[in-house]
């Protein structure tokens, strides 16, 4: 547009100078004749402007997604700061299970734990259109849960509600937030959906103290991380020996060592095991299906891994790790259309920035060179903002 302004005022100069001076060369034809030449590279460069601020320009959050901060701890409690921590991670599963709620990945949103931040800024930064946040305040054996869902857009409380319980009703509450968001936010709840977000893994509050301890490391997948979150499920286990979900961490951590740190020694059969009796305890479990199927994709056995992380899909369609190791299994194998397909499939449950790039290089292997191109575009800039978020991940 500046250009053919420019363009017609140099034309109109051009005529008028020509009938001033009484010019005999053709000025305004030759001014033609540039303005026409330069206007198809004129164009591409706009064309290339234009795409690259389309790109940076951050898309508007769909309406059905949230971002869960970890609730803060009044008064600096440090047994208050753990619960919150382990609310906000309980929430962050169940919304999840959700089909028609979209919820941004803990590793993105927890790395605002303890961080002041506008409510409308973080939702432009995570790509949500509410945020649910709150805080949590312990005294003796009572438990204050006070919690807000805010809409990112305006800052306005779409819900707030404050509980006063025993910390024995922890599970209780949590139910009642995840029913409650769901509504706020219009989504249904199917029966499964209701069932999946009213199941309770412990009676034991200890029990899911240590669980939640090893979980709060487990994503940071640091060797000395991986070998305290070990530690964490082994001490929920020996609470609450029948805790399922803590045995499918110690088959996590296991699987996770082994494929970063295989010098560490670790004891994949044992990991075996704790995969296999958490199925025992829960066989609807999808978390334990995904977790056997780690251990199984480091040990090798590669067509039983698939097969474990079909289980746990078909139980949890919205679960990451499921979709992740099926697709490192795939490329493993050589399988790339299906491994592209699975780190789609990753993605669009959990922004990630290790199935961005997976995915581009999987692309790549196939001989799809423009896709491929763009998803390292994509991949690019995922990694760039999980960076901005956690500037000490090594990987």
């Amino acid at each position: 547009g500046v250009y053919l302004a420019a363009g017609w005022a140099l034309l109109e100069f051009s005529s008028w100078a020509e009938g001033r001076y009484d010019l005999q060369a053709p000025v305004v034809e030759v001014t033609i004749a540039v303005l026409a030449a330069f206007l198809i590279p004129t164009l591409g460069i706009a064309w290339r402007i234009g795409a690259e601020g389309a790109r940076r320009r951050p898309a508007r959050a769909p309406p059905r997604s949230v971002a869960v901060l970890p609730f803060v701890a009044v008064g600096g409690d440090e047994q208050a700061e753990l619960f919150g921590f382990g609310l906000a991670d309980r929430l962050v599963t169940d919304l999840a299970r959700i089909r028609d709620l979209q919820v941004v990945a803990r590793s993105s949103s927890f790395a605002y734990d303890g961080v002041p931040e506008d409510v409308r800024k973080l939702g432009r930064v995570l790509g949500a259109r509410a945020v649910l946040e709150g805080c949590v305040h312990l005294s003796d054996h009572r438990l204050r849960v006070t919690t807000h869902l805010v809409d990112a857009e305006n800052g306005y409380h779409l819900w707030s509600q404050r509980f006063d319980r025993t910390m024995d009703d922890l599970f209780a509450i949590e139910d009642e937030i995840a029913h409650s968001v769901a509504r706020a936010m219009n989504v249904v709840l199917r029966e499964h959906e209701r069932r999946a977000i009213g199941k309770v893994p412990t009676r034991h509050i200890e029990a899911m103290e240590y669980y939640v301890r090893g979980r709060r490391v487990l994503f940071q997948t640091r060797r000395r991380s991986l070998v305290f979150a070990r530690e964490m499920f082994s001490k929920a286990i020996a609470v609450d020996p029948e805790f399922g979900l803590a045995h499918a961490g110690l088959a996590d951590v296991a699987a996770l060592l082994a494929m970063y740190f295989p010098t560490s020694g670790p004891d994949l059969e044992r990991a075996r095991e704790s995969a296999e009796r958490a199925l025992a305890l829960d066989p609807d479990q999808a978390e334990s299906h995904a977790a056997l199927g780690a251990v199984l994709f480091v040990s090798g056995e590669i067509s039983a891994a698939e097969a474990s992380f079909r289980q746990a899909l078909k139980l949890d369609p919205r679960l990451f790790e499921a979709y992740y190791f099926h697709a490192r299994a795939c490329f493993q194998t050589g399988r790339f259309d299906e491994a592209a397909d699975l780190y789609r499939d990753a993605l669009r449950v959990r922004e990630d920035y290790a199935s961005a790039f997976f995915l581009a290089q999987s692309l790549e292997a196939v001989d799809r060179p423009g896709e491929a191109r763009e998803a390292y575009r994509d991949a690019l800039r995922v990694t760039e903002r999980h960076l901005d978020l956690n500037p000490d991940d090594a990987r």
